[in-house]
Protein backbone atom coordinates (compact mmCIF):
# COMPACT_ATOMS: atom_id res chain seq x y z
CA UNK A 1 0.00 0.00 0.00
CA UNK A 2 2.72 2.13 0.41
CA UNK A 3 3.80 2.67 -3.17
CA UNK A 4 -0.03 3.75 -4.01
CA UNK A 5 -1.79 6.86 -4.49
CA UNK A 6 -4.83 5.89 -2.95
CA UNK A 7 -6.99 3.09 -1.83
CA UNK A 8 -10.35 2.22 -3.22
CA UNK A 9 -12.47 -0.02 -1.68
CA UNK A 10 -15.67 -0.38 -3.60
CA UNK A 11 -17.76 -3.79 -2.21
CA UNK A 12 -20.90 -3.61 -1.09
CA UNK A 13 -20.71 -3.97 2.42
CA UNK A 14 -17.83 -3.99 5.37
CA UNK A 15 -18.87 -4.68 9.00
CA UNK A 16 -15.75 -2.70 10.05
CA UNK A 17 -13.35 -2.66 7.33
CA UNK A 18 -9.41 -2.95 8.78
CA UNK A 19 -8.06 -2.86 5.22
CA UNK A 20 -9.63 0.92 5.77
CA UNK A 21 -7.90 1.90 8.80
CA UNK A 22 -4.38 -0.06 7.47
CA UNK A 23 -4.57 2.03 4.23
CA UNK A 24 -4.93 5.69 6.55
CA UNK A 25 -2.19 4.50 8.28
CA UNK A 26 -0.21 4.45 5.08
CA UNK A 27 -1.25 7.78 4.67
CA UNK A 28 -3.51 7.05 1.86
CA UNK A 29 -6.75 8.89 0.53
CA UNK A 30 -9.63 6.74 0.52
CA UNK A 31 -12.39 6.06 -1.20
CA UNK A 32 -15.75 3.63 -0.37
CA UNK A 33 -18.96 2.87 -0.54
CA UNK A 34 -21.04 5.43 1.45
CA UNK A 35 -22.83 2.04 3.35
CA UNK A 36 -21.02 -0.50 6.28
CA UNK A 37 -18.83 0.11 8.79
CA UNK A 38 -16.55 2.33 6.77
CA UNK A 39 -18.74 5.63 7.17
CA UNK A 40 -17.57 5.25 11.20
CA UNK A 41 -14.29 5.59 9.59
CA UNK A 42 -13.86 8.16 7.12
CA UNK A 43 -14.91 11.09 6.79
CA UNK A 44 -16.03 12.92 3.41
CA UNK A 45 -13.66 15.40 2.06
CA UNK A 46 -11.26 14.83 4.73
CA UNK A 47 -9.85 11.14 4.84
CA UNK A 48 -11.10 10.72 1.13
CA UNK A 49 -14.68 10.34 -0.68
CA UNK A 50 -17.50 8.02 0.14
CA UNK A 51 -19.54 7.08 -2.89
CA UNK A 52 -23.11 6.22 -2.99
CA UNK A 53 -22.96 2.14 -4.17
CA UNK A 54 -23.40 1.50 -7.85
CA UNK A 55 -22.99 5.33 -9.02
CA UNK A 56 -20.42 5.00 -11.63
CA UNK A 57 -20.49 9.02 -12.40
CA UNK A 58 -19.83 9.61 -8.42
CA UNK A 59 -16.83 6.85 -8.29
CA UNK A 60 -15.21 8.53 -11.49
CA UNK A 61 -15.43 11.88 -10.34
CA UNK A 62 -13.90 10.92 -6.60
CA UNK A 63 -11.48 9.26 -8.34
CA UNK A 64 -10.40 12.25 -11.03
CA UNK A 65 -10.65 14.52 -8.22
CA UNK A 66 -7.99 12.76 -5.85
CA UNK A 67 -5.85 11.62 -8.75
CA UNK A 68 -6.15 15.08 -10.22
CA UNK A 69 -4.91 16.90 -7.55
CA UNK A 70 -1.54 15.58 -5.77
CA UNK A 71 -1.87 18.23 -2.78
CA UNK A 72 -5.61 16.96 -2.13
CA UNK A 73 -4.31 13.80 -2.29
CA UNK A 74 -1.43 14.80 0.33
CA UNK A 75 -4.06 16.75 2.50
CA UNK A 76 -6.15 14.05 2.83
CA UNK A 77 -3.29 11.05 3.42
CA UNK A 78 -1.79 13.34 5.87
CA UNK A 79 -5.49 13.84 7.60
CA UNK A 80 -5.80 10.02 7.41
CA UNK A 81 -2.28 8.90 9.58
CA UNK A 82 -3.38 11.10 12.57
CA UNK A 83 -7.03 10.49 12.34
CA UNK A 84 -6.35 6.28 12.26
CA UNK A 85 -5.02 6.77 16.08
CA UNK A 86 -8.53 7.12 17.19
CA UNK A 87 -9.41 3.85 16.02
CA UNK A 88 -6.57 1.99 18.02
CA UNK A 89 -7.48 -1.22 20.31
CA UNK A 90 -6.63 0.75 23.32
CA UNK A 91 -8.68 3.92 22.44
CA UNK A 92 -11.71 2.15 21.39
CA UNK A 93 -10.80 -0.65 24.87
CA UNK A 94 -11.61 2.99 26.68
CA UNK A 95 -14.94 3.93 24.86
CA UNK A 96 -16.20 1.11 25.56
CA UNK A 97 -15.02 0.82 29.32
CA UNK A 98 -16.40 4.77 29.60
CA UNK A 99 -19.73 3.19 27.97
CA UNK A 100 -20.52 0.36 30.30
CA UNK A 101 -18.99 2.57 33.36
CA UNK A 102 -21.98 5.66 32.57
CA UNK A 103 -24.77 2.30 31.91
CA UNK A 104 -23.66 0.91 35.12
CA UNK A 105 -24.10 4.26 36.91
CA UNK A 106 -27.27 5.02 35.26
CA UNK A 107 -30.00 3.21 37.79
CA UNK A 108 -27.86 4.14 41.01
Amino acid sequence: MSNSDLFVLASLHEGFGVVYLEAMYCKLPVIAADEGGQVDLLEEGLSGHLVKIGDVNQMSSALDSILSNTEKARKMGEYNVGHVNNFSISRLAAKYEEQFEALCNVNR
